[in-house]
């Protein structure tokens, strides 16, 4: 994955320790966290972020709320069947791909 550049969206949290996240822009109103799995959660999304066929491990775990435009394919379990998010830049998202 790439460093964080300018134009990214910035997840961050004040956990211990506080931790932070570089969604990068894919597209116009698109900034992309790739998966290892994720699963919808009410109005929210509980993301593993990675990816199985560059790293079987999960780098982080990110729960991100939804947009009201959410629209993306769930399986029967509520296991989002894409492999990337899409976020706004407010950080919700969107859909996945």
């Amino acid at each position: 994955m790439a460093p964080p550049a300018v134009g990214d969206l910035l997840l961050a949290g004040d956990g211990t320790p506080t931790w932070g996240y570089a969604a990068h822009a894919l597209e116009p109103g698109c900034w992309v966290v790739f998966l290892s799995a994720a699963r919808t959660d009410g109005d929210w999304i509980d993301a593993d972020t990675g990816t199985t066929t560059v790293l079987p491990a999960v780098d982080v775990h990110l729960r991100i709320p939804k947009a009201a435009i959410f629209a993306s394919p769930v399986g029967a379990d509520g296991e989002l069947l894409g492999r990337a998010l899409c976020l706004d830049s407010a950080g919700r998202v969107v859909s996945a791909h």
